[in-house]
């Protein structure tokens, strides 16, 4: 809107009557040569601003071969002709954004090439109203693995944070949640008014869990599965509602066969806060099992072995 059409929207007639008098003045004195390119300017403006808006409702649209067309504008020589860091007016959604969360591979590839190479710019430095890079919408994608690709081949860094300071990563842990997917959607259609749903609302389930089951270094000594499950279940209620007969009896078995059960940690720090140097170290364990064998032969590369494991869980 310029500041003649607000002045007759108020209905300011004497500042309409002014703004036309040296609006005159300006065109047909050749004293003022700079106002009227101001003015020549400001009539190419418009026509710039619109094609922005169509470029961006072909992006919206998928139309990628409009889209491929409608990139590069000349009807204003002292502007940037290349539209792919564009915006909207009062929508602060980059062209790029749109595109990865329409999944449209095209336009995407086109908008990534066209911001390298004819803008020079970064892809890590266009960035939407919430401080994120395409990357982090594409990461949040449970199918947006061919996406990563071509933004990650085009510059884009896993490490640059939003607003919230989560990188593209944080997106990529949560991809599965429904409240990811929401999110998304809500990004999708740009509803700004209502709050933007939050993933990281939700706790993920701990992975050190599995891990008690599965490690098969055989001088360790671990959960049995009834008990890791129950841990799971502690730990994670929700992650783990549906999810209470996935192992098969015997397989869980194979997986717990020479295997004792894991060290209590109620007496850890009891056990090492000990005055008497000379107490056995069962004695100090409340009757835990013992990481030694019980055979006095055992060598000394054994014991090497055992102590210098990588997944020393206690």
């Amino acid at each position: 809107m310029t500041a003649r059409d607000y002045a007759v929207q108020e209905n300011c007639d004497n500042a309409v009557n002014i703004i036309d008098k040296y609006v005159s003045l300006w065109c047909n004195n050749e004293e003022y040569s700079k106002q009227k390119q101001i003015l020549l300017l400001h009539e190419s403006v418009k026509g710039y601003i619109t094609q922005i808006e169509d470029f961006h409702e072909a992006v919206e649209m998928c139309e990628s071969e409009k889209v491929k067309d409608l990139m590069y504008c000349d009807k204003c020589k002292q502007l940037q002709n290349c539209l792919a860091d564009s915006r909207i007016q009062a929508k602060g959604q980059p062209a790029l954004h749109k595109a990865v969360l329409r999944k449209d591979m095209k336009t995407c590839c086109e908008i990534a090439e066209a911001l390298v190479y004819q803008c020079k710019q970064k892809l890590d430095s266009v960035r939407d109203q919430f401080f994120r890079t395409a990357l982090h919408y594409a990461y949040g994608m449970a199918d947006g693995k061919e996406f990563v690709e071509i933004l990650m081949d085009y510059g884009s860094s896993d490490f640059a944070v939003d607003k919230d300071g989560r990188s593209p990563l944080a997106f990529k842990d949560r991809q599965e949640l429904p409240q990811m997917r929401d999110l998304l959607h809500y990004q999708l259609l740009q509803e700004l008014e209502t709050p933007e749903p939050d993933p990281w609302s939700v706790r993920l389930q701990m992975p050190v869990v599995g891990y008690l089951i599965d490690c098969a270094h055989s001088q360790h000594k671990h959960l049995p599965v009834h008990m890791a499950e129950k841990l799971a279940v502690e730990l994670n209620p929700i992650g783990h509602s549906n999810k209470s007969n996935h192992h098969h009896h015997h397989e869980s078995q194979s997986l717990l066969v020479g295997r004792q059960p894991l060290m209590n940690t109620t007496n850890h720090r009891e056990m090492y806060s000990s005055d008497g140097p000379n107490q056995n170290y069962a004695d100090q364990t409340n009757g835990c099992v013992d990481y030694e064998d019980d055979s006095d032969e055992s060598s000394d590369d054994d014991r090497d072995e055992m102590n210098s494991s990588s997944c020393n869980i206690l």
